[in-house]
């Protein structure tokens, strides 16, 4: 193996080859992970290892509690979007996040700035959004009689842009990914106007190798230096300042 060297490009070129890293990850959603070769987080990892002077080896895609188990055995170096709090792990700074919105129709003119402004209006979430957003949320939807969960979240903005509901709970890169994938087969382009009610999560990389932390964070903070980590961002993005459908 070879050793990690951290002194720059002329150090790396006396090195036989760039070590290899596996990684494993259970939020596979797309567009952060379309397969194990293809998604925006991959994209950022991929600029964050080069960066790094490392060679990503494999992406493994598993359920939670099998990936977790994975880094925790030594069978992966990293774990992507690890949760916080296992054992003898050691975290990189964040280098992406997760950002739920609730999106509305332009039209409906809907004014939403807070939890409780919810109630009265009929609400879409993904599979499982009410343990995932907070107490406030979570005791708004036990109450709420008109709030749905689906485990599609296509169907989500598919529900938004057909009138079956006046709002839905999304991420924000999902949302323009699905938008993107459905732009030729719902007719007329509608405006959307985006509520903003919940804080980011900051996503981390959890390794067993305190060496692999230190480069894995030089990566991620030169990818945010040189503007290549918006750019990635942006390019699963509809392109439109506006978002329009």
């Amino acid at each position: 193996m070879a050793v990690l060297c951290l002194c720059g490009a002329a150090c790396i070129a006396k090195t036989e080859e760039l070590r290899t890293v596996t990684m494993a990850v259970s939020d596979s959603i797309a567009p952060f992970f379309i397969d194990s070769q293809h998604g925006l987080q991959y994209e950022l990892l991929e600029a964050i290892l080069q960066h790094a002077h490392f060679r990503l080896n494999e992406v493994k895609l598993a359920p939670n509690y099998r990936a977790r188990r994975w880094l925790e055995n030594g069978e992966v170096d990293c774990l992507i979007n690890a949760p916080e709090g296992i054992e003898g792990a050691i975290y990189t700074a964040p280098y992406s996040q997760f950002h739920n919105v609730v999106v509305s129709l332009e039209a409906s003119q809907l004014t939403i700035d807070k939890i409780d402004d919810l109630s009265s209006i009929s609400l879409v979430g993904f599979q499982h959004a009410n343990r995932f957003l907070g107490v406030n949320f979570a005791e708004l939807t036990m109450r709420h009689s008109r709030y749905l969960e689906v485990a599609s979240q296509r169907n989500q903005v598919r529900m938004l842009l057909l009138g079956r509901t006046q709002a839905i709970v999304i991420d924000e890169n999902i949302l323009h990914w699905q938008l993107k994938t459905l732009q030729s087969g719902l007719g007329e382009s509608k405006a959307l106007r985006f509520h903003d009610l919940f804080e980011p999560v900051m996503l981390r990389i959890a390794c067993l190798d305190p060496r692999v932390v230190i480069a894995l964070n030089a990566g991620i903070e030169q990818i945010k230096l040189q503007g290549q980590q918006q750019r990635i961002v942006d390019s699963y993005r509809l392109k439109s300042g506006t978002v329009k459908y």
